[in-house]
């Protein structure tokens, strides 16, 4: 139930940043509940998976470090953004994931964790590159809206010279 609650209100906190205009928005602040938000989602997922671990069925174990490792991708695609959000969102279901399984002290929990930790590394280099991505998709728009009100502005100053040389 936790869990479902995290995320209606990581939702309604979405909605409610739609809704502004982007002149009241506050980057800083929104980033931070954003942060938060997603930490508390995660801690929710986290515990989740610990009640769900407590289930002494082996491959009830193995569904439930895959669904975890799941929500991290998921979550960490979604959040790429803002970093600090996407790792506040995977850090403590990896965590929690990674701890339970080394828990165990077998051979196959450990080679569980280390899949773990290897999908947590790779969610996390995917979702810095989608950002990196992203920032650059913008720098390469704001150059060319850049280039565009320069070019109208060449224009300008031509239709002007023009119409100065026909008088």
């Amino acid at each position: 139930m936790a869990t479902l609650s995290s995320q209606a209100i990581m939702v309604a906190l979405a909605r409610h940043y739609i809704s502004f205009a982007n002149e009241d928005a506050k980057p800083s602040r929104w980033r931070l509940r954003f942060t938060l938000g997603e930490t508390m989602n995660g801690l929710c997922w986290a515990g989740l998976a610990l009640h769900l671990w407590s289930i002494d069925h082996e491959p009830g174990r193995i569904f439930v470090l895959f669904l975890m490792m799941l929500v991290v991708g998921m979550s960490t695609m979604l959040s790429a953004a803002l970093p600090a959000v996407m790792y506040a969102g995977a850090l403590p279901i990896s965590a929690a994931v990674i701890g339970m399984t080394l828990a165990q002290g077998s051979f196959n929990s450990s080679a569980m964790a280390v899949m773990g930790a290897g999908a947590l590394v790779y969610f996390l280099i995917l979702g810095n590159r989608l950002n990196r991505s992203a920032v650059e998709t913008l720098e390469f728009r704001a150059e060319k809206d850049a280039l565009i009100v320069e070019l109208e502005q060449a224009k300008a100053n031509s239709d002007e010279a023009r119409r100065r040389a026909e008088e």
